[in-house]
C-alpha cells in the first residue's frame, strides 16, 4: 500500500530562533563587556603613566628650583598670578586652573625685559595637579625646603599620585617661607644672581655695656677666669668661637656678613658712650660703621670687638644717644654713600646689652629735662657728680651704685627719639642676678622693644643662642623688606 507524504522547505522553528537570539545576545554581551574593560584598562594603564610621566617632570623642576637658586621665597595662596609679579624675580607654581605646571622667567628678550611665561607640564585632558612648600626651620639661613606634589585624574578620587620631599638649596644665602597654616605656600619666587644685591641696607648699632661688672661671671663673682667673665662671652658670641666640645660657633658678626648690605657700628659706654674710649678719651669721630661683607671692614670690627674692656659706670642713655645718631646719620645719608646710591634705604635696629641698672646720665647743665645731653657728639666735660646738690652742673651725674628716677629719665627721653624713628630695639639683660635687672624693663618699654625681643639672662639663656636669635630675626626682617612684593 502507497503511502502518501507532503512535501516540506527546509526551515528553522519559532523556538529554534528564539533559542539562538538568546545564545547571540549572551555572546555579543559577554563580548562587549570584555572589550569595554578591556578599553577601561588601556585607559587607566594610559592616565597612570601619563600622571607618572608628568609628575616626575614637575618633581625634577622642582628640585632644580630650590637647589640651584641664590634667594627663594615661598608665596601663600592667592598671591601668585600674572599681574601679582616683581621685577627682578622668576616664579613657579601651577596655572590658575592647576592644569599646568608653569614658570615665569625675567630676562631680556628681543630687546624687552619682562616676565616671559614658560610651561613646564603642558595641561593634559584629565589630569589636575597641586603644590605645596613649606619649612619647618623659620630661620631664613636655614636652606632646607619641603614640598608636596598631589597629581590627580580628574573625577576621581583615588587615583592619584603624591611625590614628598625635602630639599637643599646649595647655593642660597637665603630660603624665607610666607606661608602659614592658614594660608599655605603653592608657589616660589627664585633668583639666580650669584649674590643678590638689594637697595636696602641692615643697620645695625650694638650698643654694649662695658661698666666694671662686665668683668665678673654671671653670678656677680668678681676673681674668675678669663673665660667666665660677662665681657669675654660676649666677644666669643659676636666674632665666633670654638667650644670646648669642639662645637663651632660662627658668632653673630660672622652670620650678618653672609649679607652683601649689612653694616655694623659697636658704641660701648661705661660712664659715658664717648669714641674711642667711653670711660675716658673722646675725639670729634663718632662710633664708625662697618660693612661685614668686606674682609677687611669686618677684621677691623672684631679687632674693636676684640678690644672692649670693663671698668666704669652705666650711662645708659649716652650709649643709646650715641647709637641713636648713628642709626639716623646712616639712613639720612645713604643715597649720597660711595656703595649705595639714590635707590636705596635703610632699615635700622639697635641692640642693647646691659648687666646692671642705669646708674648715670650726661649733663649739660641745668634743671629737668632740660639738662640732658640730648644731643650728638661727645662729652668733653667727664667730671662726675654723685650728690644730687651738684646734678645741676654739667658732666656726668648720678648715684654710681644705684639707679635713681634722675638717670632713669635719661635713658626714657632718649628712648622716646628711637622708639619715634621706628628703629627696631632688642634688650639683654645680661645678668643672672635679678636686682642687676630692674633697668631692663624700663630700657625696653623707653625704646619701644617688643616683649619677645627683651631676653633676661634669669631666665637660664645662652648668649650664643640669644645672638643668634636676635641675627635671626633681623635677617628674616630684612629679606621680608627686600623680597619680591605681594
Amino acid at each position: 500500500m502507497r503511502q502518501n507524504t507532503k512535501n516540506r522547505k527546509n526551515g528553522f522553528t519559532l523556538v529554534e530562533l528564539l533559542l539562538v537570539s538568546a545564545i547571540l545576545g549572551i555572546i555579543i554581551m559577554v563580548t562587549s563587556g570584555i572589550i569595554i574593560y578591556s578599553y577601561r584598562v588601556q585607559r587607566v594603564s594610559y592616565d597612570e603613566y601619563e600622571l607618572q610621566t608628568t609628575m616626575r617632570l614637575a618633581a625634577e623642576e622642582t628640585n632644580k628650583v630650590v637647589r640651584y637658586s641664590s634667594a627663594i621665597f615661598t608665596i601663600p595662596e592667592g598671591r601668585f598670578f600674572e599681574g601679582n609679579l616683581s621685577d627682578g624675580w622668576n616664579y613657579f607654581g601651577l596655572s590658575e586652573d592647576k592644569r599646568e605646571v608653569i614658570k615665569y622667567v625675567y630676562e631680556e628678550r628681543g630687546g624687552v625685559t619682562k616676565h616671559w611665561k614658560e610651561v613646564v607640564v603642558p595641561a593634559q585632558d584629565n589630569l589636575e595637579y597641586s603644590i605645596v612648600f613649606d619649612k619647618e626651620n623659620d630661620d631664613p639661613e636655614d636652606r632646607m625646603m619641603k614640598f608636596k606634589i598631589i597629581g590627580t585624574v580628574l573625577g576621581t578620587t583615588d587615583r592619584r599620585i603624591i611625590i614628598e620631599s625635602e630639599v637643599e638649596s646649595i647655593n642660597a644665602l637665603q630660603v624665607v617661607d610666607r606661608g602659614t597654616a592658614s594660608n599655605l605656600a603653592v608657589a616660589l619666587a627664585y633668583r639666580y644672581d650669584e649674590r643678590p644685591k638689594y637697595d636696602v641696607v641692615g643697620v645695625v648699632t650694638m650698643v654694649i655695656d662695658t661698666s666694671g661688672s662686665m668683668g665678673d661671671d654671671l653670678q656677680g663673682h668678681s676673681y674668675v677666669t678669663e673665660s667666665s667673665k660677662r665681657i669675654s662671652k660676649l666677644k666669643n658670641a659676636l666674632v665666633g668661637y670654638t667650644k670646648d666640645t669642639g662645637e663651632v660657633v660662627e658668632g653673630m658678626i660672622n652670620s650678618f656678613a653672609k649679607d652683601e648690605n649689612v653694616e655694623v657700628s659697636i658704641v660701648p659706654f661705661s660712664i659715658s658712650a664717648n669714641y674711642p674710649t667711653p670711660s675716658s678719651e673722646y675725639s670729634s669721630q663718632s662710633h664708625p660703621f662697618y660693612k661685614v661683607s668686606n674682609p677687611s671692614e669686618k677684621s677691623d670690627l672684631i679687632s674693636q670687638i676684640n678690644s672692649l674692656s670693663a671698668n666704669g659706670g652705666t650711662n645708659t642713655g649716652d650709649g643709646m644717644r650715641r647709637a641713636y645718631y648713628r642709626n639716623m646719620y646712616f639712613k639720612n645719608n645713604v643715597t649720597s654713600m660711595s656703595d649705595y646710591g639714590a635707590n636705596f634705604s635703610t632699615r635700622d635696629y639697635m641692640i642693647i646689652l646691659v648687666d646692671g641698672v642705669t646708674t648715670m646720665a650726661t649733663s649739660v647743665g641745668g634743671y629737668g629735662d632740660s639738662r640732658y645731653r640730648m644731643t650728638d657728639g661727645y662729652q668733653s666735660n667727664l667730671n662726675y657728680y654723685s650728690n644730687s646738690w651738684y646734678w645741676s652742673y654739667p658732666g656726668i651725674i648720678g648715684r654710681g651704685n644705684a639707679e635713681d628716677s634722675v638717670t632713669d629719665r635719661y635713658v626714657e627721653l632718649i628712648g622716646n627719639y628711637i622708639r619715634n624713628d621706628g628703629i627696631k630695639v632688642y634688650v639683654i639683660g645680661f645678668s643672672e642676678i635679678a636686682s642687676e635687672l630692674n633697668s631692663v624693663n624700663k630700657i625696653a618699654t623707653a625704646a619701644g622693644a617688643d616683649s619677645e625681643n627683651v631676653y633676661k639672662f634669669t631666665d637660664n639663656l645662652d648668649i650664643d643662642n640669644v645672638l643668634d636669635e636676635i641675627r635671626a630675626d633681623i635677617m628674616m626682617d630684612l629679606w621680608h623688606i627686600r623680597g619680591p612684593q605681594l
